[in-house]
Formats: structure tokens, sequence, C-alpha cells
């Protein structure tokens, strides 16, 4: 694990603070090729239609922006709902 937590390249994709040093804390190091070429877009507002194998960090490329852009507003409550596409996702409904 990388000990010198400035050197995160989480920071390069102009997230949060807040968000970079929680993926710091939390332990990744760099970000996956998926999340390189989704978040920078997402972030701008853009579409994202993203394909990659499993375990390749696909929720996180839509959840890191989704989290970077919440703002907590005085006396509101905020949140979301990440269901994976099949099996919980029927199986709440």
């Amino acid at each position: 694990m990388n000990k010198d937590k400035s050197t995160s390249q989480f920071g390069s994709l102009l997230i949060n603070r807040r968000v970079h040093q929680a993926l710091v804390d939390m332990g990744f190091e760099e970000p996956t090729p998926i999340q390189v070429k989704a978040i920078p877009l997402i972030l701008e507002g853009k579409d994202v239609l993203g394909q990659a194998q499993t375990g390749t960090g696909k929720t996180a490329a839509f959840g890191i922006p989704i989290l970077n852009n919440l703002v907590p507003k005085k006396n509101a409550n905020t949140g979301f709902d990440n269901y994976p596409h099949t099996g919980i996702s029927h199986s709440s409904s």
C-alpha cells in the first residue's frame, strides 16, 4: 500500500478533497482504467456508458462522481441506493 497519502492518483481526477481522502484512507492507491476514463466525463456532466470485466471498479467509477457532487444542505436528508443490474435489484422490487 502507498504510504505517502499525498501521491494518490485519484487526486488527478479533480475530485473533492474529502472524497479523495476517503479513498486514500480505505487503501485505494490508484484508479482503474474504467475509473480514469469515466470519472472526468461524469464530473463534466456527460453521459457515460462503460463496459468492463467484473472487479474492475465500475461501481466506483460511477459512485465516486455521485458522492463528489453531493452537497449536504442543512436539515436535509441526502442519499442514494445503488443496486446491481441483476440479482438484488430483482429481489428487492
